[in-house]
């Protein structure tokens, strides 16, 4: 092709056709230019290809670290909740008894573990994307101004946890000087369990349950009965209480509502296409709850469920999720629908331990003695270390 346009360049000089010679120069020139142009654009396109598969792959993975935050943000919601409970039940406790009428036990069993878990932030993704530059590339301002934003939300709950943690341990010092907490018993009594429901004015009552009975049995007394030292200790842990209210409360439901928009935002921007094609499964947004409505009945669940039908997509189905929709039923005093819903879990997940639990729980809410039974021993054959099975199996030796 060069040698082509060599032999028309020197024809037109050997002829002195000079004024055609450079228009065939300029021509030349142009289609170069034009050459550079294509190839600078297909050069731009590929680089914009490339930034957009980057763009897409920290889209997934930040959509994976969002999602175990969620988990990990509402297990700690639900602890926050429970320790405020107690907490809240502790303050009407001192307020409607006089402090001869105060018990050790029932002191002991409102105060203890009244703490939730440290935070655990899956930040790394979120650092990468950072550090990289490729954000950038993330052509919608509001998704950007929101991952900022959730990153600077973990760090202030950090802050918040510290501060919690210090009041724990100035509460428990103080608790320490009145109440007694020597008690000798195998570790599992000590996984109470607070009410999902109870009214502001309520004390939380443990006195029905097995490991109360047994932990009164050691007649543990109080150290002190000086009012003093009563009021600085359940002062501290009114402090306590107020935090833990803001915590599940406002903080942290705001932190996983965040989060959840966070996901949603990121599938609509970069993800349609592979989650249209099947490559990737849609975030999980909704809590299988949210389905049960007059018109749509327990079996109806059950079924699209079993079929995996299409609608379900947003929805949470995957073993934990549906153990909650189970346990929310069961908070409900709905317990022949969540009987369902925890046997369905079993034939989903076989292998899980924690399926059979919960379905041998609620196998005795019902009465169901014999089943619960067959379902406690089908937990200890997968797992011959679960302490809650070995408890329930040993209430059926007496």
């Amino acid at each position: 092709m060069i040698r082509f346009f060599r032999k028309i360049r020197q024809h037109l000089l050997t002829e002195n056709k000079f004024s055609k010679y450079l228009i065939y120069a300029i021509g030349e020139i142009i289609l170069v230019v034009i050459g550079i142009l294509i190839a600078l654009q297909i050069n731009t396109w590929n680089d914009k290809r490339i930034q957009n598969e980057r763009v897409k792959s920290y889209a997934q993975k930040l959509i994976i670290d969002l999602a175990d935050d969620i988990k990990n943000v509402e297990e700690i919601k639900y602890q926050a909740e429970a320790s405020y409970l107690r907490l809240d039940s502790l303050s009407n406790y001192v307020r409607i008894l006089s402090l001869e009428q105060y018990d050790n036990l029932d002191l002991f069993l409102l105060v203890h573990n009244a703490r939730y878990k440290p935070f655990s932030w899956n930040r790394a993704s979120f650092e990468e994307v950072k550090s990289s530059g490729i954000l950038v590339y993330f052509d919608n301002d509001r998704i950007v101004n929101l991952l900022v934003k959730y990153e600077a939300d973990t760090r202030h709950m950090d802050l918040d946890y510290e501060e919690d943690r210090e009041l724990i341990q100035q509460s428990t010092k103080l608790m320490s000087k009145v109440i007694n907490y020597n008690y000798k018993s195998d570790r599992t009594i000590f996984n109470i369990k607070t009410p999902e429901y109870i009214k502001p004015v309520e004390i939380i009552d443990y006195k029905k349950e097995d490991y109360y009975l047994e932990m009164k049995k050691q007649s543990v007394e109080l150290i002190d009965r000086n009012k003093k030292k009563f009021e600085e200790a359940i002062n501290a842990y009114l402090d306590l209480n107020f935090n833990y209210k803001l915590r599940y409360n406002l903080e942290l439901p705001r932190l996983i509502n965040d989060a959840k928009i966070i996901i949603k935002l990121l599938e609509e921007n970069y993800l349609v296409e592979e989650i249209n094609n099947g490559q990737i499964r849609r975030y999980p947004t909704k809590e299988l709850s949210e389905l049960l409505t007059e018109e749509t009945e327990i079996d109806h669940i059950i079924s699209m469920i079993n079929l995996n039908d299409t609608f379900l997509n947003t929805y949470d189905i995957s073993e934990y999720g549906i153990n909650r929709f189970g346990y929310r039923l069961m908070y409900a005093n709905k317990n022949n629908e969540a009987l369902k819903i925890f046997k369905l879990n079993t034939e989903l997940y076989p292998t899980s331990p924690n399926t059979y639990d919960s379905y041998g729980e609620c196998l005795l809410k019902l009465g169901d003695k014999k089943n619960a039974k067959i379902a406690y021993e089908k937990v200890l054959d997968l797992n011959p270390g679960h302490r809650n099975a070995k408890r329930a199996l040993v209430k059926f030796k007496k």
